[in-house]
């Protein structure tokens, strides 16, 4: 005997909704296999689900989008903040400028070091601190010096990186918050598919076993053979377990590739 399968992702999950509320619209409400009150609960909750399940897709891809724009912002203007410091470095070497300069930019004076920027948060923090120290030495010293790059190359691609780090920030909060509100709904919508589906059978109750199952089907049920009971009169009506496990798994690995951690921040391998 085949057995029901339910939806174990959020796209099976939208389907189990979106195929009996289609079939009930295109022939009415007079022979559903349900009352109008699931029927109404079934409005409900689709059009809560889809519209929460259409923002997770556009918001991922918006955040994917952001994320690959933070990457190439992160690398230039790291590579302008580290350039700026070994520009000085050099000149204090030179004798051109005195040691304690560093001490204006949060470095150690008695150290030749440069900070380790790795990711987002590094930089965010010693570009603040290049800047904002420039702008002291300048009003402390009164002295200009010009070097390569610049304090206005190096602010220049500092705040491009500000801006796309914030956007990106963004649209996390938003990412998140949209997988919050599914998440909130996921076990609702769970327990309601086995309500509709229980409805549904017990509707078509006195029809044979096979009959059942093909009327059932047609409101979003999913039956599936065990592979030692396959037969040949279901091949083209109920899919095999093994084959409902590959479409399961093609989905799965498709929304690992396109979702980012939520927990993590984008981090970038130091590279000067």
């Amino acid at each position: 005997m085949p057995y029901r399968r339910l939806p174990t992702t959020d796209a099976a999950r939208l389907r189990a909704l979106k195929i009996p509320y289609d079939k009930v619209q295109k022939s009415g409400t007079q022979n559903m296999p349900f009352s109008i009150e699931t029927f109404r609960v079934l409005q409900n909750l689709l059009s809560r689900f889809e519209q929460y399940y259409n923002q997770q897709k556009n918001t991922i891809i918006q955040k994917n989008n952001k994320s690959k724009q933070l990457a190439q912002y992160f690398l230039k203007a790291r590579l302008y903040v580290v350039h700026y410091l070994k520009v000085i470095n050099m000149a204090i070497e030179r004798g051109d400028l005195p040691q304690n300069i560093r001490t204006f930019y949060g470095l150690d004076a008695e150290s030749m070091n440069l900070p380790v920027i790795n990711n987002e948060k590094d930089l965010e923090y010693w570009g603040n601190k290049v800047i904002k120290g420039e702008q002291e030495r300048l009003a402390k010293t009164g002295r200009t010096f010009y070097i390569l790059p610049t304090i206005a190359m190096v602010k220049l691609h500092f705040d491009k990186f500000l801006d796309a780090y914030n956007q990106y920030l963004a649209s996390r909060k938003t990412s998140d918050y949209i997988a919050s509100k599914i998440n909130e709904l996921r076990n609702d919508v769970d327990k309601f598919i086995v309500h509709l589906w229980n409805e549904t059978e017990a509707y078509f109750k006195d029809y044979s076993e096979e009959e059942k199952r093909r009327f059932a089907s047609e409101y979003g049920i999913v039956y599936v053979w065990r592979p030692s009971e396959k037969t040949t009169s279901y091949n083209n009506e109920i899919a095999t377990e093994k084959e409902l496990l590959e479409v399961i798994n093609q989905a799965q690995t498709s929304k690992k590739e396109c979702e980012l951690d939520n927990n993590v921040m984008y981090s970038i391998s130091a590279k000067n």
